[in-house]
């Protein structure tokens, strides 16, 4: 079997899937068709191709998964995992491709740290989600942010992702709504 390099897949919308998931107990993201669609789009301009999952997660969860798999104690605000790189990945292929139930990658990101960044930065909770989801994307993409050259190519980047999504009257397609908690 041989896999097909990235250069050589068409470019279709069958070749990338991603699916939002929300793990938050108290809070609903409606739009979020608009999100996997955009998503898709802008893995397309990247070249990513697969299926992934977004999953929204509070900072509980992510300094789980920050402990669990790096090591590292304490929340933050988006982690992705590159499933592609697992060993084995030769079994997953079909004919060169991603099968479409095989989960390429993921991509989570605590929806805490984002009200908090919102906040602190000025902007709407959906802006800095809709940053920290295009992030993760990038990193499945190869993009780093370890040096201050790289992470100043990597925000640029993520600014025009957004513009790209981004509304008339400057909000995005997708809502973050809180519910209240019933006594």
């Amino acid at each position: 079997m041989t896999i097909k390099p990235r250069s050589s897949m068409p470019n279709n919308d069958e070749m990338i899937k991603w699916a939002f998931y929300n793990n938050l107990a108290d809070s609903d993201l409606s739009g979020s068709d608009r999100l996997e669609n955009w998503l898709e789009a802008e893995s397309s301009r990247e070249q990513l191709y697969g299926n992934f999952d977004l999953i929204l997660v509070d900072d509980q969860q992510i300094a789980q998964l920050h402990q669990d798999y790096m090591g590292i104690e304490g929340a933050t605000d988006v982690i992705t995992f590159d499933l592609r790189s697992v060993e084995g990945i030769d079994s997953r292929f079909e004919d060169g491709f991603f099968p479409e139930d095989d989960i390429s990658g993921e991509v989570y990101v605590s929806f805490d740290h984002a009200q908090i960044q919102a906040e602190e930065y000025g902007i709407s909770v959906e802006e800095e989600l809709g940053r920290l989801f295009i992030h993760g994307l990038l990193h499945l993409s190869g993009w780093q942010d370890n040096d201050e050259s790289a992470r100043h190519a990597m925000r640029q980047r993520e600014n025009e992702g957004l513009a790209r999504v981004r509304m008339k009257n400057g909000s995005y397609p997708w809502k973050i709504e809180q519910q209240l908690a019933s006594n």
